[in-house]
């Protein structure tokens, strides 16, 4: 027996392009029959199969003492041969493409891998896999969030001075005039390639980045819960339930569950559920109901800039102090690399920037706990900064001996303070999710058909019940 309705991922659309890279890009066409030529489609690139899950029923005649049989239900994958289309990629001028599908039993496409010797960031990505091959392709855009992120603080007014200002590695020289605070942020953020390594590493580093990082994010919140169409949802939303017929109240119960819980992929499953259901004579008012809820749901949830700005504001003190940590740790590496590709810089520069580079490992110490170590660490290096000496006869000689403890004494004074550093990374690391509840057993029922009136359904025994949310379709393999 095979399940009559099933759901497809959407493959490339006939003869869509994504951009890739400055003049490349990737095409391709769904193959079969042309409904305006009546001729088969020709491939222009890699054909592939996309593929449809397949259910089959088991029944197993009940065990000694037992009156009901067990049913069993699985589900395999098998190629969609109405599901047919072709990939191709289109280098760029002087470009040297690789470019890999990867195929499954019957065809399947499971995987994409393209190279280009253009440096870009690849466009096509899985977004999702079942049975271990099966692909969907997608466009994605790696740094909307970062975009956001710095038009909101180029408009946010933080013009006060930066505490923080940056060394500029050319000149081996701060700012002139000092960076503001949306400048020094603005630069951090530009920083980043990535929005999931922004979202990793991205932190305030200092009070007035705070304040304002947190003015940012006290303005959006302020405009959604200001907006018409919030409004405007969360009425509509009270009042289509405070309407809802009593009658139906389990249903109500169910999508007051969804809405509390934000739950908009249920309430997308349900609105389309419903659309099939037009004779239930249920179903105009749990049409009602269950678009009041999707508008409600979609008001009330975040939008990305906003989570990121809740995430950075709100952080708690393990992970900011491990991000702070790091970032002191990027801007010493650059002040160090600095020094080195400038050589030929006047004293009074390479003094300057030496002293900032002091002046970060000490807070870099604070931030970790180990201060008083690091100023111990720092005597002890002063003092094998050459070999001393010692009264010895009517002469002096090396403190072979003193220098061997101080040493011993350093290393261990590192070994220390990288354990410090190292205890501090691991207190960020985000706690393990909780585990998903346990999955429960449902009753298989049979119904005489799949009319449903007033709510509810009528087994092949006779007897009414309530329709349950989802049904699984069975027929006859032909």
């Amino acid at each position: 027996m095979t399940a009559r309705n099933h759901r497809r991922l959407h493959p490339l659309a006939a003869g869509a392009s994504i951009l890739v890279a400055a003049c490349s890009t990737y095409g391709g066409e769904k193959l079969g029959i042309d409904p305006v030529t009546q001729k088969p489609v020709a491939p222009t690139g890699i054909p592939y199969t996309l593929v449809r899950p397949e259910y089959s029923l088991t029944s197993v005649p009940p065990a000694a003492g037992e009156t009901k049989p067990t049913y069993t239900v699985t589900v395999t994958y098998q190629p969609d041969p109405n599901q047919q289309y072709s990939l191709r990629a289109r280098p760029g001028f002087l470009a040297d493409p690789d470019f890999t599908l990867n195929f499954g039993t019957g065809g399947t496409l499971s995987s994409v891998k393209t190279t280009i010797t253009e440096q870009f960031t690849p466009t096509i990505k899985a977004l999702g896999a079942f049975a271990g091959n099966l692909a969907a392709l997608g466009v994605y855009d790696e740094g909307a969030i970062k975009t956001e992120l710095i038009k909101a603080v180029k408009d946010s007014g933080c013009n006060s001075t930066a505490p923080n200002q940056h060394l500029d590695a050319d000149t081996l020289r701060m700012p002139d005039p000092p960076s503001t605070v949306a400048q020094e942020l603005e630069r951090r953020l530009t920083a980043f390639d990535k929005d999931e390594t922004l979202l990793a590493r991205f932190h305030y580093a200092s009070q007035a980045e705070y304040e304002c990082l947190k003015k940012i994010r006290d303005k959006e919140v302020a405009a959604r819960a200001d907006a018409p169409a919030t409004k405007q949802a969360e009425d509509a939303w009270i009042a289509t339930e405070a309407a809802y017929p009593p009658s139906d109240g389990e249903y109500l119960k169910l999508v007051r569950t969804m809405v509390k819980d934000k739950d908009s992929t249920r309430i997308t499953e349900q609105q389309k559920t419903l659309a099939s259901s037009a004779s239930d004579s249920l179903a105009p008012s749990r049409k009602k109901l269950i678009d009041a809820a999707k508008a409600v749901v979609d008001a009330r949830t975040e939008g990305p800039l906003l989570k990121a700005l809740k995430a950075v504001v709100d952080m708690n003190a393990a992970t900011w102090k491990a991000r702070h940590l790091l970032y002191l740790e990027d801007e010493i590496s650059s002040a160090e690399l600095a020094l080195l590709r400038r050589p030929d810089a006047p004293a009074r520069q390479r003094r300057l920037v030496e002293q900032r580079i002091r002046g970060l490992r000490q807070v870099r110490a604070e931030t970790i706990g180990g201060a008083e170590l690091y100023a111990r660490a720092e005597k002890l290096r002063a003092f094998l900064a050459e070999i001393p000496r010692k009264p010895s006869g009517r002469g002096t000689a090396p403190a072979t001996e003193e220098y061997a403890a101080a040493r011993a004494e350093l290393d261990m004074a590192v070994e220390r303070f990288d354990a410090l550093r190292a205890k501090v990374i691991a207190a960020a690391k985000p706690a393990d999710p909780k585990p998903a509840p346990p999955l429960k057993d449902v009753p298989l029922v049979t119904v005489r058909d799949t009319s449903i009136v007033e709510g509810q359904v009528t087994t092949t025994a006779g007897k009414r019940i309530p329709a349950p949310n989802f049904v699984l379709v069975l027929e006859p393999v032909q």
